[in-house]
């Protein structure tokens, strides 16, 4: 609704809409009906006025006629005299004396819905409107035969993103796993790209009757390939019903060992499933003596940590063989969802974890720690009630950037430190021990320990050599989405070890200062999702103000010894 309200037109019609009834639309497809409804017949009877057509009839001429303006002109405007040819048959259907040009002027002096476009052309005032017009007629038609698989190989066209997503919301349960059937059938679910993937993810989460039988049966064909399995995971996911959850459950049990197990079993473990207690994690991980391959922190929603094994190499900046020791690497950079729990934490509202670790305790140990690093505490401030608020995100709430699994960005190092020293302060009391007992510490990386995790001393970019340079398959770099994605899209940019992300996406945050500007700034590695191809490299850097926030900058978390 805040998105909806930056278009002035939609703006003064929602202010309207809650002025008289003081109850707003709950979803977009919902507003722009009672929008329409509004403008076609609902202000004309608040002025003592009789509309030319009622609003239902005026939908029954504008819908087919928008959904020709959508598929077979291709077009946002129209020629007058083309668009009254068309609408005449409809509307003698409803009215034999109304003419069809008489309607339009309607259209435009009164319900100010179409506009001149030129001497001899229509365009409608908001292309939204077209838009969603054109998807009711979708939904109208859909039963006809060949008629949903045409509309899949708009799938991902942006001429035809919004009429999908209006599609999907004004679809019933039984048109909506016929979609689905449909799109995971076609070949164009073979290889989504990262534009398609978020489509997908928006259209399941904006509809408004889900069935996932068609779903759950292609997850469960071997026919079918495991990249659309691994959408298919998505969908389910997004869905977060029981329903749902049991599938994905279901799968990742019957197929352990193939990939689309495994990312159903990551599923099922770090989002959906109920989660372990915290005696069981720490009691797997609790030391390093016995080195599990991997452990997931309770604390952090489950967040995976990976086991890299130490060595030396020669390090990138100094030409000098260096030593690291084994060490564990979060599987994936800081998401907004473990974020935003730090915040709400900060903010009082996290039961669970306070009962661990109070608010209190947390701040006091917080400043101490802060007081050792230059410029942390004066950052911070005395107040730990501000602390919320200080440390947001300030894209919290962009659209591009504010996704669940999307990692956290325009947070500033010490905001990353003091997520990583919160981790180690709710272990620590989690186990009753003081943080300098605990014998292990949630920490940012050093540029050492991070150029070894991602290239293991040999590799130029962190997925294996075989798969060649940076490419869109590897990688979100370049501007090529405009954004950050979801963490975890590109698997076959993992590392030989299984960490995700480590090129692209966000730069991450380092521990240590640039050795060129000690005091000044830290460094940063992994390349973002505007940087450059050459960014990519694991020997690449980067560098800013401790206090920088900026919508390509993310962060990291490891666990180490030290």
């Amino acid at each position: 609704m805040q998105q909806l309200a930056a278009v002035p037109m939609l703006l003064q019609i929602i202010a309207i809409i809650w002025k008289e009834r003081e109850v707003l639309p709950q979803v977009r497809a919902e507003l722009y009906q009672t929008a329409l409804r509004y403008l076609l017949e609902f202000r004309d009877r608040h002025r003592k006025l009789d509309p030319l057509l009622p609003a239902s009839q005026a939908l029954r001429v504008l819908t087919p006629v928008c959904l020709w303006m959508q598929q077979d002109l291709g077009a946002d405007d129209v020629a007058k005299d083309a668009l009254h040819k068309r609408m005449q048959p409809l509307i003698k259907t409803m009215d034999e004396t109304l003419e069809a040009e008489d309607f339009c002027i309607n259209l435009r002096d009164r319900a100010g819905l179409i506009a001149e476009h030129g001497e001899n052309a229509y365009i409608f005032r908001h292309k939204s409107f077209r838009e969603y017009l054109a998807a009711s007629e979708l939904v109208k038609v859909s039963a006809e035969p060949g008629r949903l698989a045409k509309l899949i190989e708009h799938f991902g066209d942006d001429w035809w993103d919004e009429p999908l997503r209006f599609f999907i919301a004004e679809a019933d349960d039984k048109l909506f796993d016929q979609f689905m059937d449909t799109l995971f059938a076609s070949p164009v679910s073979r290889d989504l790209d990262q534009k398609q993937q978020d489509l997908l993810q928006t259209m399941i989460c904006e509809a408004s009757q889900v069935r996932l039988d068609s779903l759950c049966r292609r997850l469960n064909d071997g026919r079918v390939h495991e990249a659309k399995k691994r959408y298919i995971l998505d969908c389910l996911k997004a869905v977060n019903r029981q329903e749902a959850r049991s599938a994905i459950q279901r799968f990742a049990a019957s197929h352990v060992g193939t990939e689309a197990g495994s990312y159903a079993q990551e599923i099922s473990v770090e989002i959906l499933a109920e989660a372990p207690k915290p005696a069981e994690v720490l009691k797997a991980a609790a030391t390093f003596r016995e080195w599990p391959s991997s452990f997931r922190n309770f604390h952090e929603l489950n967040a995976e940590y990976i086991l890299i094994r130490g060595g030396s190499f020669t390090y990138s900046v100094t030409k000098k063989s260096e030593t690291v020791p084994d060490l564990y690497f979060a599987k994936y950079p800081v998401t907004n969802r473990r974020y935003r729990r730090f915040t709400s934490y900060l903010e009082g509202k996290e039961d669970g974890l306070s009962e661990i670790l109070s608010l209190e305790l947390f701040s006091q140990r917080m400043l101490e720690f802060a007081t050792t690093i230059d410029g942390f505490k004066e950052y911070l401030g005395d107040d730990y009630g501000s602390w919320a608020k200080k440390l947001r995100s300030s894209c919290d709430e962009e659209k591009h950037f504010k996704g669940d699994d999307q990692p956290v960005v325009a947070v500033s190092w010490f905001d990353a430190s003091a997520y990583c020293f919160w981790l180690s302060m709710l272990e620590a009391s989690a186990q009753g021990v003081a943080i300098e007992e605990l014998g292990r510490a949630y920490r940012l990386p050093t540029e050492i320990e991070w150029e070894w995790a991602a290239g293991g001393g040999k590799r130029e970019y962190p997925w294996a050599p075989g798969k060649g340079g940076p490419s869109d398959k590897l990688a979100n770099y370049d501007g090529n989405i405009r954004a950050t994605t979801p963490v975890g899209r590109y698997p076959d940019g993992a590392t030989p070890e299984g960490l995700m992300d480590m090129a692209g996406n966000v730069w991450e945050w380092m521990e240590n200062w640039h050795e060129d500007y000690v005091g000044k700034a830290r460094s940063l590695r992994g390349g973002s999702w505007d940087g450059f191809d050459l960014d990519l490299r694991c020997s690449a850097r980067f560098n800013d103000d401790p206090g920088a926030r900026f919508d390509y900058i993310g962060f990291r978390v490891v666990c180490s010894q030290s």
